[in-house]
């Protein structure tokens, strides 16, 4: 039932991307879906994007902008003001499909024991071209050898998930990350889907598309549920 959905918190992390920054929270409010939060945390941009993010202010849930101590610290700081049972982030440069967040919350409905539900990830470029698809069913043993097995944009944790193991890191460098992320852990619980689409523009996006293996290994690696895989909604 569409009423006994989970509350769904996204938080939008962004730094002057005024460019992309409109089509990403259109994006999250064209969704539609019964019980959303969403929350803009901005950086303190000068490129005109506040004035994007108060045209929107009445549908947003809260929205900041200031200095912020960097992505990680600004995802944070959302999501402890979040009372979905559902966490997420979409960054200020990528866009979800048109149903992408009620496929999350039947899926999440429909999996009780799932603490990340994913989906593959479109590339395309600023203009909507696609350039290709990331993202595929989960394996502990490509997980080891991939970043793109679970793309960051389409991953949805159980707040449960992330209460265990903590918010992300805002200090510790990619090789610790890595160092973490690799140990020995049991398998989660995951529903994977199909979602979001990610705009590839430059070095900024590519560099977050190398980190998001480490940020989500992060949120789960702590889980002992049975691991789920099958096919996703297309």
């Amino acid at each position: 039932m569409e009423s006994d959905l989970p509350r769904i918190t996204i938080v939008t992390p962004s730094f002057n991307q005024a460019q992309f920054l409109e089509r990403t929270i259109r994006s999250v409010l064209d969704q539609e879906y019964p019980d959303l939060e969403y929350l803009v945390m901005d950086g303190g941009s000068t490129d005109g994007s506040v004035e994007i993010i108060r045209r929107f202010a009445e549908r947003l849930t809260y929205w900041t902008s200031g200095p912020d101590g960097g992505q990680a610290a600004a995802i944070n700081a959302g999501w402890r003001m979040a009372h979905g049972e559902v966490l997420a982030w979409l960054n200020s440069d990528d866009v979800f499909l048109p149903g992408a967040l009620s496929a999350v919350g039947h899926a999440f409905q429909e999996h009780p024991k799932a603490v990340l539900v994913y989906g593959q990830t479109q590339l395309v470029d600023p203009d909507g071209l696609l350039l290709g698809t990331v993202g595929s069913a989960y394996r502990q043993r490509t997980l080891l050898y991939s970043h793109q097995l679970i793309p960051q944009p389409s991953s949805f944790f159980r707040r449960s998930a992330v209460e265990a193991v903590g918010l992300l890191d805002e200090c510790s460098s990619k090789r610790s990350r890595r160092r973490r992320s690799t140990r020995r852990r049991r398998r989660p619980a995951i529903a994977p889907l199909r979602l979001p689409r990610r705009i590839v523009s430059g070095d900024a996006t590519c560099v977050a598309s190398a980190r998001c293996w480490f940020e989500c290994n992060q949120v789960f690696r702590g889980s002992s549920a049975e691991c789920r895989t099958g096919c996703g909604a297309q």
